[in-house]
């Protein structure tokens, strides 16, 4: 059976059959399905075994791309501007008010942040509907995976002869230069890829690939990959914690649980990134603020036009409006408003009035947002050269690593319209921002 892709929307992805042609030809099946084996192979060595990477990328149309940058970049801006109000006028409490976090006994704040796209590693998920490109939520710092997508496709770009990756930058060589930045505006002399023994060996994408990458990228300074096992006892110590920057790899809630670790490293001196300033902006509670009085005064006119094309209708769920967004659940989607990953989403279709109150009700943390139903178009296509066509949901992730944006982190489900790698078995890849003339063999 062909494994044609034919897009069912018209948002220039009429591209990927043109790409899809290429790929599919018989002279080139052998050669792609080769280096997909070997693709594979890299990732099994890295211990990806979970990893259920496309055999080949996708395109993304080039004026699409720009358009929905533009679109995104000034939803954060939006968030900068209302988050930096808010601190200036009630500090930390102002923030602690609006944005609650899942209680922790540390708080861990680098006001740098607060320059919310210059200063942090973010990822948008975008889902691709009738209506245009949705923003579904935003992810900051720690959950910001995916992104070595990309060199694994520009090593099957060299290998099979097609041209894809052309002189685009990789977001891994981004994200080394972010924090080669930081390091020298810091001062430090080592950085620790931190990442929790728990999450180390789950089967996805190592952080030693990211470490060899940022060895390779900033020789002057020292690279390393710990967890809370291994994490030197002289670096829990101010002489060498004050020299050293720790980019985190863990969730809000493992504070409380290895508090007495997570303690001793903030005691140390180190510099930790990605602080719970990231957590605040990641609250989906922000698609309701976004939109409300008086925080839309602080905004330009390109801002809240922006916020109204690509941000759907979202309300966090209070006493006061639990009747009325219950009644109407069949066309909602519930997600906690601290969550990633893929966990506690509730689709109201899905559920009996009765069980989503008592869900909604036995919330231990700031609880839920109700957000409109955004129907993903589907892609017709097979994860595997060869494989069976069927319909899938389709997820974006839109990059900004300190402020730039270079490509699109792709899931594909036919299984669940929660289109996540951990919970909804999604296969993923990338999306490459090429226009028609670019797409050609070498």
């Amino acid at each position: 059976m062909s494994t044609m892709i034919r897009s069912e929307y018209n948002m220039n992805f009429s591209l990927n059959d043109r790409w899809l042609e290429l790929i599919h030809r018989e002279e080139m099946k052998a050669t792609l399905a080769s280096t997909a084996d070997k693709t594979a192979m890299l990732l099994r060595r890295d211990g990806a075994y979970s990893e259920d990477v496309m055999d080949y990328p996708l395109i993304f149309p080039e004026t699409d791309f720009g358009s929905l940058v533009e679109n995104v970049r000034m939803v954060i801006y939006s968030q900068q501007k209302i988050v930096n109000a808010i601190y200036k006028n009630a500090g930390l409490g102002g923030l602690d008010e609006l944005f609650p976090l899942p209680g922790t006994t540390l708080n861990i704040i680098d006001e740098a942040e607060m320059d919310v796209l210059n200063n942090n590693i973010i990822r948008a998920d975008i889902i691709p509907s009738e209506g245009g490109y949705k923003i579904c939520e935003i992810n900051y710092g720690t959950p910001t995976t995916g992104f070595e997508a990309f060199n694994l496709y520009h090593f099957l770009s060299h290998e099979s002869g097609l041209d894809f990756t052309r002189k685009l930058k990789a977001p891994l060589s981004d994200l080394a230069d972010f924090y080669k930045r930081k390091m020298y505006e810091s001062g430090r002399e080592k950085l620790v890829i931190f990442i929790l023994s728990k999450y180390r060996y789950q089967g996805y994408t190592s952080v030693n690939f990211m470490c060899k990458y940022f060895q390779k990228a900033m020789p002057e300074f020292k690279v390393a990959v710990y967890d809370e096992t291994d994490y030197p006892e002289e670096l829990l110590t101010p002489e060498f914690g004050s020299k050293t920057l720790v980019y985190r790899n863990f969730l809000i809630e493992d504070l409380n649980e290895y508090s007495e670790f997570f303690k001793k490293l903030v005691d140390s001196d180190a510099e930790i990134s990605s602080s719970l300033v990231t957590e605040r902006l990641m609250d989906k509670g922000w698609f309701d603020i976004l939109r409300c009085e008086p925080y839309q005064s602080l905004l330009s006119e390109q801002e809240i036009s922006a916020i109204a094309r690509v941000v759907p209708q979202t309300e966090i769920v209070t006493q006061a409006n639990i009747d009325r967004i219950t009644g109407q659940k069949d066309e909602l989607i519930f997600k906690k408003r601290y969550s990633c990953g893929g966990q506690d989403i509730l689709l109201g279709c899905d559920i009996e009035k009765d069980t989503l109150l008592r869900c909604l009700a036995d919330s231990k943390d700031n609880g839920y947002v109700a957000q409109r139903i955004v129907d993903s178009v589907k892609l017709n296509l097979s994860p595997r050269i060869g494989g069976k066509v069927e319909p899938h949901d389709v997820v974006l992730g839109l990059y900004f690593i300190g402020g730039n944006a270079n490509g699109v982190f792709v899931r594909v489900s036919s299984r669940s319209k929660v289109v996540n790698v951990c919970e909804g078995k999604a296969s993923s890849g990338w999306a490459y921002p090429l226009d028609t003339w670019q797409v050609h063999l070498k």
